[in-house]
């Protein structure tokens, strides 16, 4: 649930309405310098916007390439 919370802050401020907007996720690993991708908040985060809908940047200069992986 903890890793939702920014998810209900976005819906919050665009009152539901994200269909189309696009956001760009900065760090994606789990850890700071690291390309541990595993439980990495970031990944629940833009699983759920584009379940909504959104499209979703994203960058790591340590993870990108695990994260092309997926």
């Amino acid at each position: 649930r903890q890793k939702l919370i920014l998810v209900d802050k976005i819906l919050k401020h665009y009152k539901n309405n994200i269909k189309d907007k696009t956001f760009t996720v900065w760090g994606l690993s789990y850890k700071p310098r690291t390309d541990d991708l595993r439980e990495a908040p970031a990944l629940t985060i833009r699983q759920k916007l584009t379940e909504m809908g959104a499209k979703i940047n994203a960058f790591d200069p340590v993870a990108s390439e695990n994260y092309k992986l997926m």
